[in-house]
């Protein structure tokens, strides 16, 4: 083979390698990363460990779990983010595995100053899982969550609220707020110094193409609000 074709055959697999290494060395910019047109951490509404329920929302644990018919689909994540923006910062509300932490104060999260909490609703409405609207009443919801003498359903999502002042008073009872409707109401999003606060969450999920398939989901939320930074 003469010089000029040995150079020209260098040269056409210089130009073939080129072109692999385009799809074979990864890129430095993350797509993940990019989503979205907010600085807000992209998943911030993908904890898991959201309690998975019995009928009447009585927790059974907070594992990690499965939908049915797919393996990696994880049906009791948090998908509904409570975001509080007081006085001085925002930060998403934690969820907490029990009601029991309301009963610490000094273990919730604090605000500095009143603060106004916004939900976003990322429950599937399709897909392997999705919102289903559930014909439970809340006067017979479990014990600690139960709202006497109350016909209304828990339908496609109830939020629960109750709030005592850090003075010690005793709890007030359950205020409730459908889901899709919670941000219309000033009671369910301002609160002001000295309140400390517990709110529940609770909705039903059903899978799919199994649609006997059914699953209760709860979040629970606690904050107190003190003081603001000087």
């Amino acid at each position: 083979m003469s010089t000029s074709k040995k150079l020209f055959s260098i040269n056409l697999l210089i130009i073939v390698l080129m072109v692999f290494s385009l799809f074979l060395i990864p890129q430095n910019t993350a797509e993940a990363e990019t989503i979205g047109s907010d600085n807000r951490p992209i998943l911030r509404w993908a904890q898991t460990g959201a309690c998975d329920c019995n009928e009447d929302y009585s927790i059974r644990d907070t594992n990690i779990h499965y939908c049915s018919g797919s393996g990696n689909v994880v049906y009791n994540n948090v998908e509904v983010e409570i975001r509080g923006n007081d006085q001085f910062d925002s930060q998403v509300l934690t969820h907490y595995p029990s009601l029991s932490i309301a009963e610490q104060p000094n273990l919730l999260q604090q605000t500095h100053g009143d603060v106004e909490l916004t939900y976003t609703n990322l429950i599937p409405t399709s897909g392997r899982y999705k919102l289903y609207s559930d014909g439970k009443k809340l006067k017979n919801l479990t014990s600690e969550l139960c709202v006497i003498g109350c016909n209304d359903k828990v339908g496609k999502g109830q939020v629960l609220i109750r709030k005592r002042h850090s003075n010690g008073e005793n709890w007030s009872a359950w205020s409730h707020y459908n889901l899709s409707e919670v941000n219309s109401y000033s009671e369910a999003r301002n609160f002001v110094i000295g309140d400390i606060v517990c709110i529940v969450i609770i909705y039903e999920i059903q899978e799919s193409p199994n649609v006997f398939k059914f699953h209760h989901i709860r979040l629970n939320y606690a904050f107190q609000v003190t003081a603001a930074l000087t």
